[in-house]
This record gives C-alpha cells, structure tokens and sequence, in this order.
C-alpha cells in the first residue's frame, strides 16, 4: 500500500466496500503508530483507525 494521507479514500475490513475519506492522521511516517479517523457520506466518523483496518486504498 502507498503511504495515506489526510483525503484519501479508504474502506475498512469491517465495513468492506463503503468508502470513506481519511482525516486527523496521525504518525503518517510510523506506520506501526499511525492512527486516523475515517469519515463517511452520511456524517458518521470512526475514530483510531489503524492501517491494518484499511481492506482498500484510493490515493488522491
């Protein structure tokens, strides 16, 4: 995977094919650290995302 950063599009493993945008990334440059919120079409926003919770990535 490319390194994230704050406006990709990412879905998640729990939520496979809803497509979310990446915002407040934190530790982009540790990537065993770095956590993010991810925030939905509806408003709905997941917060502590890990890149291990990333099932597909869209680089902006």
């Amino acid at each position: 995977m490319s390194q994230i950063i704050v406006g990709d599009k990412v879905t998640l493993r729990h939520k496979p094919g809803v497509w979310g945008t990446v915002e407040n990334l934190n530790n982009p440059t540790t990537p065993q650290l770095t956590r993010f919120d991810v925030r939905y079409q509806n408003g709905v926003v997941e917060r502590g995302m890990t890149l291990a919770n990333i099932d597909e990535h869209k680089p902006i």
